[in-house]
């Protein structure tokens, strides 16, 4: 589900809370935004850090996040990020969210690049790149892993193929159909009922509150986000547990 980055940080600004934001992307992407007062003090990705991680966040657009209230490390680093600087420009991306949601309806959706008239077309290298992916049978996500381009830039890119006539809709965005629904959320209720107790329903239910998503909106492109968060939700060893379990290595 296309989801806002303002619509989770601004209240935590203007609440201005002290703790730490987790952003999480994908498979394994995930972002670590420190707060201080409400203000960023602290941003770091796998690979980069302040205002270069900033850059990248903003270009997220299917997330999952967690926030955890408390007191920060001293000896942390400051980076120099302007947080209202930052939100401005996060709210102008929320305002692309409409269309993408009326256009793409999600990344399960598939698209097919058609050349129209004559004569070449000249192409940014995202949109060359982009292109050259959506071959009707590509869903959104797959266009994104294959091309290594960021989130945000292949929407955009789609939809202006889109509004041009380049781009024709293939398949619609789908949710998962009831009975694949209930059979993974039953699963995940019996394997975590058997690690953690009764808290098992919750526990699911917490992780798609952190996806800002029913699960009746469930799609096949967020599962892996969906067991991310039910294993972020787990100390170590009943992360451990769960994930053996999945994986069918251990005995119930």
């Amino acid at each position: 589900m296309y989801r806002s980055l303002y619509d989770i940080i601004h209240p935590l600004n203007q609440a201005r809370v002290t703790g730490r934001l987790t952003i999480y992307h994908g498979v394994d992407a995930l972002a670590k935004i420190h707060l201080n007062d409400g203000k960023i003090g602290n941003l770091t990705m796998e690979k980069a850090e302040g205002p270069v991680a900033a850059k990248s966040l903003a270009k997220w657009v299917c997330v999952a996040h967690q926030f955890e209230p408390g007191q920060l490390k001293p000896d942390l680093p400051n980076h120099t990020i302007d947080t209202n600087h930052l939100l401005q420009h996060l709210k102008k991306i929320k305002g692309m969210l409409p269309t993408f949601r009326s256009v793409l309806g999600g990344n399960s959706a598939i698209f097919k690049f058609i050349a129209i008239g004559e004569g070449e077309i000249a192409f940014t290298p995202v949109e060359l790149k982009t292109s050259f992916l959506m071959d009707g049978q590509n869903t959104i996500q797959t266009v994104i892993d294959k091309s290594g381009l960021a989130e945000l830039d292949v929407l955009l890119t789609i939809c202006r193929f889109h509004k041009k006539g380049l781009a024709k809709k293939i398949k619609a965005h789908q949710t998962l159909p009831s009975e694949e629904r209930q059979v993974l959320i039953g699963f995940l209720r019996e394997t975590l009922a058997d690690i953690t107790g009764p808290v098992a329903r919750e526990l699911i239910s917490d992780a798609l509150v952190q996806m800002s998503n029913p699960q009746e909106l469930l799609s096949k492109d967020e599962i892996l986000l969906l067991l991310r968060m039910v294993t972020a939700n787990l100390n170590d060893s009943e992360r451990a547990h769960f994930l053996a379990r999945f994986q069918g290595d251990a005995p119930r």
